[in-house]
């Protein structure tokens, strides 16, 4: 099974853009992206009703040329930029079997979140945590890592849960009122 990050996809896709059209390197993009076409032309529409006010027009009167491509061609990540009063657009389908990796939110909460939709489980070992599988997880470590002896307070030794009940126990656990003595 192939992982890659929705980044690695994102700068793929601005790299094809420029060539297709000679777009400058430094010009602002925008990227959306869903876990389906469907997810993503929601993604979409919102971007064009709440995004950037200079480029609403341009956008909104190209919407429904995009979101043709976008269900047509099974699209789950979009790349598009405003120069010159057009916009210009790349999208993405997963191979059969690819994974990529959604962006996992700024909070150690959105993380467990975002692993809890990729299927990743945590195992403890002695005062180790694993984490499994790993590439599911690989752009999310450093977040997690502030969470693991949270993590390992509340998983028995030997025990493997899911990151979503791992979530909910430790939601669980600093929500639990303070013993009274």
């Amino acid at each position: 099974m192939r992982v890659r990050t929705v980044d690695e996809i994102v700068e793929e896709l601005w790299s094809t853009l420029c060539l297709h059209h000679e777009l400058p390197e430094d010009f602002p993009y925008v990227q959306v992206w869903g876990v389906n076409p469907e997810e993503l032309s929601h993604a979409l529409v919102s971007y064009a009703y709440h995004g950037d006010p200079e480029d609403r027009e341009v956008v909104t009167r190209a919407l429904g040329r995009i979101l043709r491509d976008v269900r047509e061609k099974g699209w789950h990540i979009l790349v598009f930029t405003v120069f010159d009063g057009w916009v210009y657009y790349e999208g993405y389908t997963p191979a059969p079997g690819e994974r990529f990796l959604v962006p996992s939110g700024d909070t150690p909460w959105e993380v467990l979140s975002t692993l809890e939709a990729r299927g990743v489980r945590f195992r403890r070992q002695g005062r180790r945590v694993v984490v499994a599988p790993a590439e599911l997880a690989k752009d999310t470590f450093r977040a997690v890592e502030h969470l693991l002896p949270l993590v390992l307070s509340v998983l028995e030794d030997g025990e493997e849960v899911g990151a979503g009940e791992v979530l909910r126990r430790l939601q669980g656990a600093l929500s639990a009122p303070r013993a009274q003595a």
